[in-house]
């Protein structure tokens, strides 16, 4: 896992690092303008013309740096400056004063067209027009710059974030630069990987120039990234002698009359990420479905009997309730009540997790669980915080917050960049892709979950492997040549495998 920090956070931070390393705050933007040079010849080595486009701050003197770079290489460089009129101030200065005494010239952007400096050969385009101090829409001179910059053919290279981009929350609030690759500075940023970032950033590289000794002791992360190579150290351990008693057992309640489909999902995607045992209460109508498409699988149907809820819940560890559980009619609304009163007053001690149809239930009774997790998507998170969904995109970690503090428990807000809250812990799982926006694959991850869950794993460590073997399965499907037109049930197979090679 990898720490990631707030804009203020790295601002203040690399002030302190920088002191503690004994170089000046100049010093450490000429060490980040020559890393992005550095990238750029990695990615670009046979690109011999730039244009750098810079703003007004410090990340303009990055820019400036860079421009000098590829000068003193012999590369032609054109450099765009907004509002050259205008003096820049502190570091920017001194960066803008020692890239001209090196014989380079700059443009206003009033005076010149972007497309009229791509058209004139290949040309790699280096974004240093606003840094990660953004929180707002950016003006519209930079607005015109960043639409020029995305329509011109030529590959971008944004230098510590994409112009627009919100380093925070990862929203952008008005035009954004779309990068091919970007280059971030002395940590990495939450915004980077959550929300729009996810279609902007490119690939994403980080320098720390340095100073990530004296940077790692100067501030708090705000959340953590994970990623594949975290699997491994976060599956429960089995021992040889393990029996399916040993595993756990999950309960997966739900599949309303026509809706079965969803509840198989996640039945199959417990028993192959591990559970011991599987069952699932449903409707009548699903029995054979279910022992046909699940035969390790034991299946009941629910007619309205408590009694029958109350015995499956004290044979499970772990209760998965919502796939296909539908929302307006008595069977759902009445299996729902049974589970969590039952749960609130005889089994406290079972985890519960809460997902799709049943989520809406939540909103007429909002007590906050600790032993819950509940998986919304940006639509249902804003049916439970009673928002718009633009709020809870533009803003994801606080909704996740927010949705923590309403119903306690683990949240997962799923979307591009999944996040994970527990109430002290922030995680970001920057996996999967837009092939994965299909029905069933929220049933699939529920079924994840609640079998980590059942093997021992806290429920919040389960929530973050299952989101990172969700997301990491449906990779391995791309790579398969499956993208958009993934199936649900697609992941069935490699979830599988997926567990078992982490496990050797």
């Amino acid at each position: 896992m990898t720490p990631l920090f707030s804009a203020n956070a790295i601002k203040d931070g690399e002030k302190q690092a920088a002191k503690i390393a004994g170089i000046s705050l100049f010093q450490l933007m000429e060490r980040a303008g020559e890393a992005a040079y550095d990238c750029a010849q990695r990615h670009y080595p046979l690109y011999h013309r730039f244009l750098v486009v810079c703003g007004r701050g410090n990340n303009a003197g990055d820019g400036y740096v860079f421009a000098k770079c590829a000068l003193n290489a012999n590369y032609h460089v054109t450099l765009i400056q907004v509002d050259s009129e205008r003096p820049l101030l502190g570091d920017a200065a001194k960066a803008q004063r020692n890239y001209l005494e090196c014989g380079g010239t700059l443009l206003d952007a009033s005076d010149v067209q972007i497309r009229d400096v791509i058209d004139s050969g290949p040309c790699l385009v280096v974004d240093a027009l606003l840094g990660t101090g953004l929180n707002l829409a950016p003006r519209p001179v930079f607005d015109a710059l960043i639409s020029d910059m995305n329509h011109a053919d030529a590959p971008i290279l944004s230098i510590d974030i994409p112009s627009g981009l919100n380093a925070d929350t990862g929203h952008a609030e008005g035009a954004c630069v779309v990068a091919n690759v970007t280059i971030t500075f002395v940590a990495d940023k939450a915004g980077l990987h959550t929300g729009v970032a996810r279609d902007v950033c490119g690939i994403i590289e980080i320098d720390t120039l340095g100073v990530e000794k004296e940077f790692s002791g100067c501030t708090q992360s705000v959340a953590y990234l994970y990623q594949n190579g975290d699997i491994a150290k976060m599956l429960p351990n089995r021992l040889s002698t393990a029996h399916k008693g040993d595993a756990g057992k999950v309960l997966v309640c739900g599949g309303n009359e026509g809706m079965g489909g969803a509840l198989m999902l996640a039945g199959k995607a417990a028993h192959r990420t591990g559970a011991g045992m599987v069952a699932c209460l449903t409707h009548p109508q699903h029995i054979n479905a279910v022992l046909s498409f699940h035969p390790e699988c034991m299946v009941s149907g629910w007619e309205g009997d408590k009694s029958h809820v109350e015995s499956r819940l004290n044979w499970c560890d772990v209760i998965a309730i919502g796939p296909g559980l539908g929302q307006n009619d008595w069977w759902s609304r009445t299996l729902f009540s049974l589970v969590l009163k039952q749960l609130n007053h005889i089994f406290s001690d079972k985890f519960l997790v809460i997902d799709a149809d049943a989520l809406h239930f939540l909103i007429d009774s909002p007590k906050p669980n600790p032993n819950q997790v509940i998986t919304p998507h940006p639509g249902e998170a804003a049916a439970l915080l009673s928002c718009s969904i633009k709020e809870i995109e533009c803003d994801r970690l606080s909704a996740a917050r927010a949705l923590h503090k309403k119903y306690g428990g683990v949240v997962l807000l799923k979307g591009a960049g999944t996040v994970v809250f527990d109430g002290k812990h922030m995680s970001i799982i920057d996996i999967g892709h837009q092939g994965m926006a299909t029905a069933g694959m929220g049933d699939v991850l529920t079924g994840i979950i609640a079998s980590f869950i059942a093997q021992g794993l806290s429920p919040s460590d389960a929530t973050v492997v299952g989101a990172l073997i969700h997301g990491y399965a449906a990779e391995l499907s791309s790579k398969n040549g499956i993208k958009i037109g993934l199936l649900a049930s697609d992941l069935l197979t490699p979830i599988a495998k997926i567990v078992s090679q982490a496990a050797d």
